[in-house]
């Protein structure tokens, strides 16, 4: 008979670690990127047009533009602590699906109610996605939903399988009573 608490169980884990990875070096990357976008270069002063002239004018022309970079940069720089903050909290998010994998795996009450909510709002998310999707995108749409729907079928009504643990059996629990 299968074991369908282990089997969801092992989804939410391999979805934690599928999810997790790469947000976690997405996540690093995109804080990189900030941290050396948001770094401008120095400020100087601008010139003295009386007193240096031609080449004075020049120098703040190119110091007006170099500013204007900088600016941009920093903008730049901005949205991508902004993107990496939100990478993050996809990565913490796949800590927790990975943390529901291992409660349910041990039969934990607060895993299955957590494990029932994610499942009810990603399956709210795949059903809304579905009227969005083209043909190609509908049958991946499909196939998450299904997972989902067995997912939720089994911490609703199979979750009661026995965890591997409490199966061992002695030969005193096997002798005939009586």
């Amino acid at each position: 008979m299968p074991r369908h608490r282990l089997i969801v169980a092992a989804g939410f884990r391999i979805a934690g670690w599928v999810i997790g990875i790469p947000a976690l070096l997405a996540s690093i990357g995109l804080g990189v990127g900030a941290v050396l976008l948001g770094d401008g270069p120095s400020k100087t002063p601008y010139l003295d047009d009386g007193k240096y002239g031609l080449v004075g004018m020049l120098t703040n022309g190119v110091h007006a533009v170099v500013d204007v970079i900088t600016f941009i940069g920093a903008m730049a720089g901005l949205f991508l602590a902004i993107l990496a903050v939100l990478v993050a909290v996809i990565a913490l998010f796949a800590v927790l699906l990975y943390l529901i994998g291992r409660g349910l795996r041990v039969a934990a009450t607060w895993a299955r109610v957590a494990g029932l909510f994610v499942a009810a709002v990603l399956m709210l998310n795949a059903a809304i996605a579905l009227s969005l999707l083209n043909r190609g995108g509908e049958i991946v749409d499909a196939v998450v939903f299904a997972g989902l729907a067995y997912a939720f079928w089994t911490l609703i009504w199979r979750f009661g399988d026995p965890p591997p643990s409490s199966v061992h059996t002695t030969p005193a629990d096997s002798a005939p009573n009586g």
